[in-house]
């Protein structure tokens, strides 16, 4: 039996896709970064949990609650490190700028 089938799969990269535009600036690549991080965040925590023994015995509809949880918790995640990534982006430009003003009042 396997864990994802291929139109869950297909459902989880759309809300993925979904959330990657909500989350990034309008650039393709930022968002395919996004969509990347978040499937290989969900598969690896698909595989971890699959190698339970208990979850092999655990009912269809648990297993289908279990990976909409891992779903989510994968989008949290990338949510948090797009988050920091961005703080840390405008941390650099806000020092830079201020550097450059500093320089020119020197240059005055």
């Amino acid at each position: 039996m396997r864990i994802l089938t291929l139109t869950r799969a297909l459902v989880i990269l759309l809300v993925f896709s979904i959330v990657a535009a909500l989350i990034t600036p309008p650039d393709v690549i930022s968002q395919i970064t996004v969509i990347v991080e978040m499937v290989i965040v969900c598969g690896l925590l698909t595989f971890i949990i699959s190698r339970f023994k208990s979850f092999k015995q655990t009912p269809e509809s648990i297993k289908k609650l279990i990976i909409v949880m891992v779903c989510l918790l994968s989008i949290s995640i990338t949510c948090s490190v797009t988050f920091f990534m961005q703080c840390h982006q405008l941390r650099i430009a806000n020092n830079d700028l201020r550097t450059e003003q500093s320089e020119q009042a020197h240059l005055k």
